[in-house]
């Protein structure tokens, strides 16, 4: 039975990504001055709680699995590409909100890109590579990042002043930071398996 609660929960943030993007597009106005601000605040509030209760169930499914000893191949497989679909799709949204720069996006995508392809290479040589603390850093900080983003546009809506593109471009340089030290770290950790051992071996 847990197993089942959490591959649902699983199967709820892959579907709830691009709910979120086309709720985004839904609160996009008709000839916005200034979109960050402009949007439509209830539609955005509502996107943003998806988001917020998508990236709690990220913690909760993974407990919930490992609580009754129920890890599944598909939740393996399924969770990361839920979070990476979440966060991508949300800075997507930012891009075009012109709260996050193309370049924001591409250095999340190619980390994805390279750290994936690391392991499928680990794989096929017979290496289990664990998730490491700075994957679960990168995970934090862009869910972190994306929800005060999201609110921030809803609270820029009734309070103009409010400084969102300067707070933007701050979250934007603390998160590709995290990133990329992510990128680099596995990285090294998988490369160096892989030149160490042809077999099997645990990534702690």
């Amino acid at each position: 039975m847990a197993r089942h609660v959490a591959n649902r929960l699983t199967v709820f943030r892959l579907l709830a990504s691009p709910l979120v993007v086309f709720m985004f597009w839904l609160a996009v106005p008709e000839h916005p001055a200034d979109l960050a601000g402009s949007l439509n605040p209830w539609i955005l509030f509502a996107a943003n709680w998806i988001m917020f209760f998508a990236d709690v169930t990220d913690m909760l499914d993974g407990w919930v699995a490992r609580k009754y000893g129920e890890v599944s191949d598909f939740g393996k497989l399924v969770d990361p590409l839920a979070d990476k679909v979440m966060h991508l799709g949300g800075y997507v949204c930012l891009m075009y909100a012109g709260l996050a720069g193309l370049w924001v996006v591409i250095v999340l995508l190619y980390r994805e890109l390279v750290v994936g392809t690391l392991r499928v290479m680990a794989g096929k040589k017979g290496v289990v590579v664990q998730a490491r603390i700075s994957g679960k850093l990168k995970t934090v900080t862009q869910a972190g990042a994306l929800n005060w983003l999201f609110l921030f546009m809803f609270i820029k809506h009734f309070w103009h002043p409010f400084p969102l593109h300067t707070i933007a471009v701050i979250f934007n340089i603390i998160v590709v930071a995290v990133a990329l030290y992510s990128g680099w770290d596995y990285f090294h950790a998988i490369t160096g398996l892989i030149r160490r051992s042809g077999w099997g071996e645990d990534l702690n």
